[in-house]
């Protein structure tokens, strides 16, 4: 597990968030609702759909990289 900021995750790694609960980010949306300090993870599988939105600046857990078939 390694701590970044929330602005360099990429799509394709698992998270773990303020609350404790992990995600794969398969997609981010950049500037959300147009705060260019704000993105917003979105976790999008065949299993669940998940979304959290998060400050540039917030320091994310990252987990692991998520299986290419997990995404």
């Amino acid at each position: 597990m390694t701590t970044k900021r929330a602005a360099d995750v990429a799509p394709g790694e698992r998270v773990r968030l303020a609350s404790g609960r992990e995600m794969n980010v398969t997609r981010i949306e950049r500037d959300f609702l147009g705060y260019d300090n704000l993105i917003c993870f979105v976790e999008d599988t065949h299993q669940s759909w998940f979304a959290q939105a998060v400050s540039v600046t917030d320091e994310i857990v990252t987990v692991s990289e998520v299986a290419p078939r997990d995404r």
